[in-house]
C-alpha cells in the first residue's frame, strides 16, 4: 500500500512541558500533540486493521509525539508504528489521567451545545404557549364560578324584568366561558403532539452532546519517541486492530437471450464497533480470518488399556432372574482425535472509492464491481417434492477469485426481480449452478399407479412389494426447455434385500450427484408437449424379515 501523507494540526502540548531535558541526549526534547483520524482500513471477516498516516516537523534531537485520540480498542495492545526520516524509540499507551484534547471546545461540541440550546428554547416557548392557552381556560372557569355566585345572590331585584335580564346575561356569559374552555382544551390537545416531538428533539440533543463529551474520556493516548540528527519531516504510520467484520452481498441477473449470460454484481456490508467513526477512509476487504490459534497442537503419550467387557444386562424370564449367556468381546480401545483446518490463501478486494463507516450502527453497504460470465440455461424438475420445474443456470467461474457464500443474494431474470436467497461458495475455476425461481409453464405430476403388498400395516411382513410410478411433465408455454428430471428409487446394502427397477425411458444417469438411488433424465420439452416417465420397482426380502 502506498504511503499517503495527510496534513494534521500539530500543536505544542500545553499540559506537558513543551521543552524538556532529554536524559539520553544533550539536546533539548520537545513534545508534540498530534490529532489524527483513520486514513485506511483492512477489514477481515472478523476484525480490522486501522491505519493513521501523519507527519510531524521535527528539529534536531529526541522528541515525544503524543497521539491523544486513539480509540478504546487499544486497551490490550500497543499500536504498530513505522517511521520515515526519523529513528523510532519507545512506544507507550495509557488511558487514565489523560489531559483534555484541547483547552477549547471542538467545533462539533460547540455545534452540539448550540443545538441543545435551540431545542431547550423551542420546548420552553411551546410550554409558554400552552400555559397562555390554559390561563385563558382558567379565567373562563373563574368567570363561570362568579356567574353562578351572582345567580344565587339574595340581593337581586325581585322585579321580573330585572331578573330576566340577569338570567339572560348569566346564561350568555356562562355559555361564552364554556366555549372558551372547550376551545382551549382543543388547542392544548393539538399542541400535545408538537410538545412530544420537541421533547424528543431535546433528548436527542442532550444525548449527542453527552456522546461527544464522553468520547473525550473514553479514549487512549499513545506516546511515541522519535530522534533525528537533522531537522526533518517525520512520516508516521500508526496501525492497530479493532472489532469489525464484513460479509459479501450479490445481485445476480440472468439473461436468457441466444447467448445466455449471468451477471454477478458484487458488494459488501461492513460494520464496526471500534469506538470511533471511519470518515472518508480507504478500505480493503480481505477473506482471511485473523487466527485465534497461533501455535500447533500438543502431542501427549498414548496409553492403551485392555479391560474386561461390561457385564451383560440381566433378563427376566417368568419372574425368575436369569443371566444371559456370557459373550467374549474384544477389548475396547478409545482415543481422542483432533481435526485441523486450513483456510488457504485469502483474497483482498479494494473498494474503489473512499467510504465512511460509523461506529456501532447499521452495516454500511457498498458496491464493488460486476462480473459477466457465459451461462447454460436449463430447467430442473423434482416431481417427488414440487409441482413445477425451476429455472436454473450453469456457469464456470473463470475469474481468479472465488464467489463467497452469502445469505443475502438478490436474483433477477431479464432485470426483473424474482427473489432473495442464499448463494453457495464457488471457487475460482469451479462450476456453479444457481436457481432463478419456478417455471409456471412446466407442470409436474407424480402418481403411484400400482402397488402390491402381501400384507398391510406399518411393518409389511410380506416378502414382496411391486410398485409402478408415473411421472408426467407438461409444457403449457410456447418455449422449449432442456429439462433435468430428478427421480428416486430405494437402494439396499444387504444382499438378502434385493431391489430392481426398470424405467421408460431409461435414465441418463444413475446415482446422480453421488447419491445412491437418485436418477436423472435429460429431456427436451417442447411447447405444448407432454412427456411421461414410468418407473417400476420390485423389492424382495426373506420371509422371516420385516421391511422398514
Amino acid at each position: 500500500m502506498s504511503f499517503e501523507r495527510e496534513s494534521f494540526t500539530v500543536m505544542k502540548s500545553k499540559v506537558l512541558s513543551s521543552v524538556l531535558v532529554c536524559v539520553a541526549s544533550p539536546l533539548f526534547c520537545e513534545t508534540y500533540v498530534v490529532t489524527s483520524a483513520p486514513s485506511s482500513v483492512i477489514v477481515y471477516t472478523e476484525g480490522a486493521k486501522v491505519t493513521r498516516n501523519l507527519t510531524v516537523e521535527l528539529p534536531v534531537g529526541r522528541h515525544d509525539v503524543i497521539l491523544p485520540d486513539l480509540p478504546p480498542e487499544l486497551e490490550y495492545q500497543i499500536p504498530q508504528v513505522t517511521v520515515t526520516n526519523a529513528v523510532l524509540g519507545p512506544v507507550s499507551v495509557r488511558k487514565d489521567a489523560l489531559p483534555p484534547l484541547s483547552e477549547e471546545e471542538t467545533d462539533d461540541v460547540v455545534t452540539a451545545r448550540e443545538q441543545l440550546m435551540v431545542a431547550q428554547k423551542s420546548l420552553a416557548d411551546h410550554e409558554d404557549q400552552e400555559a397562555r392557552v390554559m390561563s385563558a381556560a382558567e379565567a373562563a372557569k373563574l368567570q363561570i364560578e362568579f356567574l353562578k355566585a351572582l345567580a344565587r345572590n339574595e340581593g337581586l331585584s325581585s322585579d321580573a324584568g330585572d331578573l330576566n335580564e340577569v338570567a339572560v346575561m348569566v346564561g350568555e356569559q356562562t355559555q361564552s366561558a364554556r366555549l372558551q374552555i372547550l376551545d382551549a382544551e382543543k388547542t392544548v390537545r393539538g399542541m400535545r403532539e408538537t410538545r412530544e416531538s420537541l421533547e424528543q428533539a431535546l433528548e436527542e440533543a442532550e444525548e449527542a452532546l453527552a456522546a461527544l463529551l464522553t468520547s473525550d474520556e473514553d479514549r487512549f493516548q499513545a506516546a511515541i519517541t522519535l530522534s533525528t540528527d537533522t531537522a526533518a519531516t517525520a512520516e508516521l504510520s500508526v496501525s492497530y486492530f479493532v472489532s469489525a467484520s464484513w460479509e459479501p452481498l450479490y445481485d445476480v441477473t440472468l439473461s436468457t437471450a441466444k447467448t445466455a449470460q449471468i451477471g454477478i454484481r458484487r458488494g459488501a456490508a461492513i460494520e464496526q464497533s471500534s469506538g470511533e467513526d471511519w470518515n472518508d477512509v480507504e478500505v480493503r476487504l480481505s477473506t482471511l480470518t485473523v487466527s485465534e490459534k497461533l501455535k500447533p497442537s500438543s502431542v501427549f503419550p498414548r496409553k492403551l488399556v485392555a479391560v474386561d467387557p461390561a457385564p451383560p444386562l440381566q433378563s427376566l424370564d417368568r419372574g425368575s432372574v436369569q443371566l444371559a449367556e456370557p459373550i467374549v468381546e474384544a477389548p475396547v480401545i478409545v482415543e481422542e482425535a483432533a481435526a485441523a483446518t486450513y483456510d488457504g490463501p485469502g483474497v483482498t478486494y479494494d473498494v474503489p472509492a473512499r467510504i465512511t463507516v460509523a461506529n456501532d450502527v447499521d452495516a454500511a453497504r457498498i458496491a464493488l464491481d460486476t462480473i459477466t460470465l457465459p451461462a447454460v440455461v436449463f430447467a430442473r424438475a423434482v416431481p417427488l417434492r414440487d409441482e413445477t420445474a425451476y429455472l436454473m443456470a450453469r456457469f464456470k467461474n473463470t475469474t481468479d477469485e472465488p464467489f463467497l457464500s452469502s445469505n443475502e443474494t438478490l436474483f433477477s431474470v431479464e432485470n426483473q426481480f424474482v427473489g432473495l436467497s442464499d448463494m453457495p461458495e464457488i471457487l475460482a475455476g469451479d462450476e456453479g449452478i444457481l436457481a432463478f425461481g419456478p417455471i409456471e409453464d412446466l407442470r409436474l405430476d407424480l402418481k403411484v399407479l400400482d402397488r402390491s403388498d402381501g400384507d398391510s400395516g406399518i411393518l409389511n411382513r410380506s416378502n414382496v412389494r411391486d410398485e409402478e410410478t408415473l411421472i408426467t411433465v407438461k409444457n403449457l408455454g410456447d418455449q422449449s426447455y432442456s429439462l433435468e428430471l430428478i427421480g428416486q428409487v430405494p437402494y439396499s446394502e444387504q444382499e438378502e434385500l434385493q431391489i430392481t427397477f426398470t424405467a421408460d425411458p431409461e435414465p441418463s444417469e444413475e446415482n446422480y450427484d453421488f447419491m445412491r438411488g437418485v436418477l436423472k433424465w435429460d429431456l427436451e420439452v417442447r411447447p405444448n408437449e407432454e412427456i411421461v416417465v414410468s418407473v417400476s420397482q420390485s423389492i424382495r426380502w426373506p420371509e422371516d424379515k420385516s421391511l422398514e
